[in-house]
């Protein structure tokens, strides 16, 4: 099994990883000031501890921007003989906000993980942590699918002498099974012996199963890289973040600064001429009425600071804009554009160019995972008596496997009023069919399509008799 023969956990030699994990996951919930303290330590406390730290959050836009764009319309899911089984595992499983879940983390972390599972005879899908994952990389092709790969994690529980006790729970996956191991762990994370399954479970109320024969010939693991560069050795995606963590570090420490340089000079010390001021520097109280003048005409007058903070404004315009360049979001998707005039589809659509194929590079990763979870699903169903899904209220099975067909939406609202006068010209033009035009416009199917344009040749000959009626009879 992988890392056999660890001695700790987390494993050492994934530790990295889970470092960055953690750093990204405070910068997408905006927990910036953590963030950097992990990466800078001592230095960066130091720095900003006395200091109210500003945080522009541009993570968690590009995050979620991302994740809108594949996600934020639904996705359809369509397939030859098994239709009412993908229907309910998609609604079963809320696989919708599922995947746009997985892919507001996969933006920040660069992985995601699906895991496919059986319960009660009822298949489910499960967006899972990338973190708990500890796959056995090939060394020769690290983008191979691994053949062994595991999900560790710490169960812990108070014991009823008020001390905590730690167990490493191992669930190893390999083609045709899944086993479940659990560890002793102490001290300074050391795994110590190991224990028995069902004895555990029996003690702490867990149903963990130590082993199931899946009886197909893959995992029950989906991978799913957020990107991966060519000729790369790591097997593991790349962060969205990566490209602009130090013009982010940047901007929130020039808006820190400017921040607290602005609160330090909002209230301004009040100088006052010699005499107002007795012997135990409190103001007499016939200055409070009248001042002398000094010999050259001195009077009070607050003492301020003319702050000239157009530089560093400037700067953070220029970050601003290179942050946009950097993670590839365009500043028109949040209608900061400077054309800021209403534009059509056609022209958001290029001005969203690099937007729309960051989005498009993310879909590859993501349609290639659906479509193997989808698969495993079937092949569960298939392999497995009874296993399927309960949809509509009934329970559904798959006799075979076929490839389902996954299409996504550009993810840009629709422009019905520049959509319609295309069609109509279309139509007009003899290249195009009424009935297939209702078809593109209302998302209606043959027949539905059909019996519209009954309707409307209807109503228009019975319109058109009408006016003829209207219409002066030249014989009167």
């Amino acid at each position: 099994m992988p890392f056999k023969g660890a001695k700790q956990f987390p494993y050492e030699s994934e530790t990295s990883r889970l470092h960055t994990y953690e750093v990204n996951e405070k910068l997408l919930e905006g927990k910036h000031f953590e963030a950097f303290a992990i990466q800078g330590e001592s230095a960066f406390s130091e720095r900003y501890n006395k200091l109210r730290y500003i945080v522009a959050n541009f993570n968690a836009l590009v995050a979620k921007v991302s994740a809108d764009m594949l996600f934020g319309e639904d996705v359809s899911f369509t397939a030859d003989k098994n239709q009412d089984f993908v229907d309910g595992l998609v609604y079963n499983n809320k696989l919708g906000t599922q995947l746009l879940e997985s892919a507001i983390s996969n933006s920040a972390l660069g992985d995601a993980l699906f895991k496919v599972r059986v319960e009660d005879n009822e298949i489910i899908i499960e967006d899972t942590d990338p973190a708990i994952y500890f796959p056995e990389v090939n060394g020769r092709n690290p983008r191979k699918t691994p053949d062994v790969q595991e999900l560790a994690w710490i169960d812990l529980y108070q014991t009823e002498q008020g001390e905590e006790a730690r167990f490493l729970v191992r669930e190893i996956h390999t083609a045709g099974k899944v086993e479940t191991k659990i560890f002793v762990v102490k001290g300074e994370n050391i795994i110590d012996q190991e224990v028995d399954v069902k004895a555990y479970n029996a003690q702490y109320g867990t149903n963990y199963e130590p082993l199931v024969e899946t009886n197909i010939d893959r995992s029950l693991l989906v991978f799913v890289p957020n990107m991966r560069y060519r000729g790369s050795k790591d097997f593991w995606g790349v962060s969205d973040f990566i490209d602009f963590e130090s013009l982010q570090f940047e901007l929130n420490n020039r808006l820190t600064k400017t921040a607290n340089i602005l609160d330090k000079h909002s209230d301004p010390i009040l100088a006052v001429p010699d005499g107002v001021l007795d012997e135990d520097g409190r103001v007499k109280k016939e200055a409070l009425q009248m001042v002398e003048l000094g010999d050259d005409g001195e009077v009070p007058q607050y003492i301020v600071w003319n702050a000239s903070l157009d530089n560093a404004f400037k700067e953070i315009e220029k970050m601003m804009e290179f942050l946009f360049m950097s993670s590839e979001v365009s500043p028109d998707v949040l209608g900061m554009g400077k054309d800021g005039a209403v534009q059509s589809g056609r022209a958001l659509k290029m001005r969203l160019i690099r937007t729309i194929a960051k989005a498009e590079r993310k879909k590859r990763y993501y349609e290639q995972a659906l479509k193997e979870v989808f698969e495993i699903a079937q092949e569960l169903s298939v392999k497995n008596k009874g296993v399927g899904i309960t949809y509509m209220g009934k329970k559904i099975t798959c006799k075979e496997v076929e490839p389902i067909n996954v299409v996504f939406s550009d993810g840009i609202v629709n422009d019905i009023v520049e959509e319609t006068e295309t069609i109509i010209k279309r139509v007009d033009a003899g290249i195009l069919s009424k009935k297939s035009a209702i078809m593109l416009l209302d998302g209606y199917d043959d027949a539905e399509a059909e019996q519209e344009v009954e309707e409307i040749e209807k109503h228009r000959a019975s319109f058109t008799s009408i006016i003829d009626k209207l219409q002066p009879n030249d014989e009167e």
